[in-house]
């Protein structure tokens, strides 16, 4: 069966299931399909007249577990009696016991049906306790399918197929194809297309020939007035039968079906579309079964003449991979389609002694095929490679500094190697990364796009993380002479230093009165920036940053007091943000590398004092360190 007609067999059962539930649904009268006394479905009227919350705790019950004991046997032998004769309108007359304790008389007038593939029986109740209220509706068998008809788009129809003629409809068929008053072709047949006649005249042969539970399905081909063709599905069963029981009438529905017809053709450029993107990929895709056996492949015009070469289509996948990788593969096939999540596969094909990778990446198509896309990596992989020894440079430069930074006596040594070895490799990735991305193209995977950004960014950091280290090891290695200095002046020289940052932020910086104490200018200037510029970074989104320094004399030292109004901090980290790559927060939430408070420490005790801190969560932090006052 081809995609259209199982398109068209769905559309088909839905329309027949979602007609029946509207049907039976807003029917004015409690309606109950059995079979030999057991509920199969109900409609809300029928559950509610016999108390119960729903239709599932009414389904599967019987009906003489809802019978009066002395009714039963009424109730058993009509049920056998309609079984056996299949009468129409059979009625019934017994006494009921609902589920909340009522006793009601009931009247059902019951007719056979096919549910769900069986022979049942449908009944339809009237509670004399309401009867009053429905009995002018119960005089006229047409209420019911008027009513119906007024709520359903599709067109209805009560066809006589002995007269040929149309004895009700709930509107007229001819606005169908466009026709006004008046207009409408004298003879049916003239509402067909003509290559479709013949095939109509039969329809109607078959119409005629319906017995009672069968239906009728067809889609036919429409001519409208102006001479386009509609496509329109009709169902047709029995409706009335004559006194020798042959069928009388037809109740029939008829439902546009055009719009599929378009989506169909549709549906064949979008197949043509998708076709010319897969060949146009950098992939090859195919589409296998469980067992491994080709069903169809694409692609681009550098693979397919060598693919088509192998007859892929038909051979099975053992034939063309080896055992192993043929094996995995399968796996992966399967795993797909079980889990519905994709699975991926390397492989690696050796040709004229040079290793050639690819990845299969595998989806599930449907429950018995995958789709396997493969794509050649192999220059991936090499750039791989290159970059594992550039890293490896790296890591054993990594290892080096280690060495260099536990040892206060290589530290001249360490900043060469920062300054010079360090540095080399880092720019070769960078550079080499940026090389790969110019060359990336649209088809790129966007894995892989990521994947060099993420080289680049983390390259860029370790040429941060490496001027910060410089300026750890200069501390000591390049420290001048200390002078007598005015503190007000420094940081009037970092306020200024710092203007775009204060402006950007609408930070307020507050200054009490600051004395002059013997240091290393520079070195102070820059503790001063690196806590103006931390207090600033870390405050908080809903308050401008406010930073208030003051400084009281003790003996010997001096004490310098930093506030905020930030974000704060838990104390129990007030050792470790002193410590060299100490970072509480994640790099793409406060850029920093994690050196600027160990560079601080260093300078306070280059200058014979101590830094410390005072923090709260949510209140801001209070950063105190002491200048000796008399420095060797």
């Amino acid at each position: 069966m081809t995609n259209l007609q199982t398109q068209h067999t769905n559309l088909m059962q839905a329309t027949e299931q979602n007609d029946f539930q509207s049907i039976v649904e807003i029917c004015p009268f409690p309606i109950i399909i059995h079979k030999m006394g057991n509920v199969l479905y109900v409609n809300q009227l029928g559950w509610e007249m016999f108390g119960f919350a729903n239709a599932e705790e009414m389904v599967g019950k019987n009906l003489l577990q809802l019978t009066l004991p002395e009714d039963k046997q009424k109730v058993i032998d009509a049920v056998a009696r309609g079984v056996k004769e299949k009468k129409t309108n059979a009625v019934l007359v017994s006494r009921m016991l609902t589920a909340d304790g009522r006793i009601i008389n009931v009247e059902t007038k019951s007719s056979s049906i096919v549910f769900n593939g069986e022979e049942c029986r449908l009944a339809v109740a009237y509670n004399y306790d309401y009867i009053s209220q429905v009995e002018n509706e119960l005089k006229d068998k047409n209420f019911l399918i008027e009513k119906i008809a007024e709520t359903i788009p599709n067109y209805i129809s009560i066809f006589n197929v002995q007269t040929n003629k149309i004895e009700y409809s709930n509107f007229p068929f001819w606005t169908f194809l466009g026709y006004e008053p008046n207009e409408e072709p004298a003879s049916l047949m003239d509402y067909f297309h003509p290559d479709y006649k013949a095939t109509a005249a039969n329809g109607f042969v078959r119409l005629a020939a319906l017995t009672e539970g069968k239906i009728f399905s067809r889609i036919g081909k429409y001519i409208t007035k102006q001479g386009t063709t509609k496509y329109m599905l009709l169902r047709a069963t029995p409706f009335s039968f004559d006194e020798t029981g042959k069928t009388k009438q037809v109740l029939s529905t008829i439902t546009d079906m055009s719009e599929l017809k378009e989506a169909e053709l549709k549906l064949e450029v979008s197949e043509e579309t998708r076709k010319a993107i897969l060949s146009a990929l950098p992939d090859i895709v195919f589409q296998v079964d469980k067992a491994g056996v080709v069903r169809d492949f694409y692609a681009n015009e550098v693979y397919s003449a060598e693919l088509n070469k192998m007859n892929l289509v038909g051979r099975n996948g053992s034939e063309i991979l080896p055992a192993v990788d043929f094996q995995k593969l399968v796996k992966a096939i399967n795993a797909a389609i079980e889990s519905r999540e994709m699975q991926t596969h390397d492989y690696i094909h050796i040709e004229k002694g040079v290793s050639l990778h690819y990845e299969f990446r595998v989806s599930r198509l449907n429950e018995t095929q995958g789709i396997v896309v493969a794509r050649d990596v192999t220059n991936l992989m090499t750039t791989r490679e290159k970059l594992d020894q550039k890293i490896g440079e790296l890591w054993q430069k990594n290892i080096q500094l280690e060495k260099y930074i536990t040892s206060n006596t290589e530290l001249e040594k360490f900043a060469y190697i920062a300054s010079h070895d360090l540095r080399e490799p880092i720019r070769s990735i960078v550079g080499f990364t940026q090389l790969l991305q110019r060359r990336a193209t649209a088809n790129t995977d966007p894995e892989i796009k990521e994947f060099l950004g993420n080289i680049i960014d983390s390259a860029q950091r370790m040429n941060t993380l490496v001027h910060g280290l410089l300026d750890y090891s200069r501390v000591s290695a390049t420290g001048r002479v200390f002078h007598e200095t005015n503190t007000n002046l420094i940081l009037e020289k970092v306020a200024n230093d710092l203007k775009a940052t204060i402006e950007e932020s609408e930070a307020k910086i507050v200054l009490q009165k600051l004395p002059e104490i013997k240091c290393d200018e520079l070195q102070v200037r820059q503790l001063f920036q690196n806590l103006i510029s931390n207090a600033i970074k870390f405050s908080k989104k809903t308050e401008k940053p406010v930073v208030e320094i003051s400084a009281t004399q003790q003996p010997n030292k001096i004490i310098f007091k930093i506030q905020d109004n930030g974000i704060g901090m838990d104390m129990k980290y007030a050792e470790k943000v002193f410590q060299i790559f100490s970072r509480l927060h994640t790099a793409d939430k406060y850029q920093g590398s994690g050196i600027g408070l160990a560079v601080c420490k260093k300078i306070v005790e280059r200058h014979g004092g101590e830094i410390w801190l005072e923090s709260e969560l949510g209140k801001g932090t209070t950063i105190y360190f002491s200048i000796a006052c008399e420095q060797s």
